[in-house]
């Protein structure tokens, strides 16, 4: 099951192109061409569902189709758990920020042959500047160094507790690794590995001690 968007923007179509490709990139989508079906998928499917869509822009009406999944289970619609509902929020994060766009002329963009994301897009070169889009990955990025070093923080005390700071340190830098924000990451993979390593030897020490 999908949800739908319908929206009608009446925007210059190398825009809509633009925004999306940005907003799929910084959201760390990757085109899939799957069972005659083509469609942007992003998430982790260890962690958490998939998010997949697939959107079209056509005579100034933006469509947009998108749904959740997991392994082993179909497509199920934005409101059926937690992956979803923050996904839906997302894009009606994006949709707000494509019609509150200003009106610009699209003289000097290259429209694209062709939008529908049956096909994967080519980046646009634009001479206009856009307003920023949101990059979830400065956030990812901030999250996995806090996680970090508060891991580190708590394999002093609770090593146990801090061995999952650890591991959800080295997730949410994952997710930012190839960004602008890749020195915080990997800043966030030294505090998880370190973290890591001092429950392991806090652990030893422990079996140690009573072992004697």
């Amino acid at each position: 099951m999908e949800t739908h968007f319908q929206v009608t923007l009446n925007k210059p179509d190398a825009i809509i192109c633009s925004v999306m490709q940005d907003y799929l990139h910084k959201n760390n989508f990757v085109f899939i061409q799957k069972d005659y079906e083509a469609y942007w998928r992003g998430g982790e499917i260890f962690f958490s569902n998939y998010k997949c869509l697939y959107w079209s822009y056509e005579k100034g009406e933006l469509t947009i189709s998108a749904w959740v999944t997991n392994i082993g289970s179909g497509k199920k619609d934005l409101t059926s758990n937690i992956t979803g509902k923050a996904f839906k929020k997302s894009l009606e994060n994006l949709i707000e920020y494509l019609k509150n766009l200003p009106d610009l002329e699209d003289s000097s963009l290259t429209n694209p042959s062709n939008n529908n994301s049956s096909t994967a897009p080519t980046q646009e070169n634009t001479s206009q500047t856009l307003p920023p889009l949101e990059d979830p990955r400065r956030n990812a990025a901030d999250t996995a160094l806090i996680l970090g070093i508060i891991g580190i923080v708590l394999s002093l005390f609770t090593p146990l507790i801090a061995f999952f700071f650890a591991i959800a340190a080295l997730i949410q830098a994952g997710k930012c690794s190839n960004s602008p924000y890749k020195e915080r990451a990997k800043a966030a993979n030294i505090c998880g590995l370190i973290t890591i390593a001092t429950c392991i030897i806090f652990r030893y020490v422990i079996s140690v001690i009573f072992f004697f």
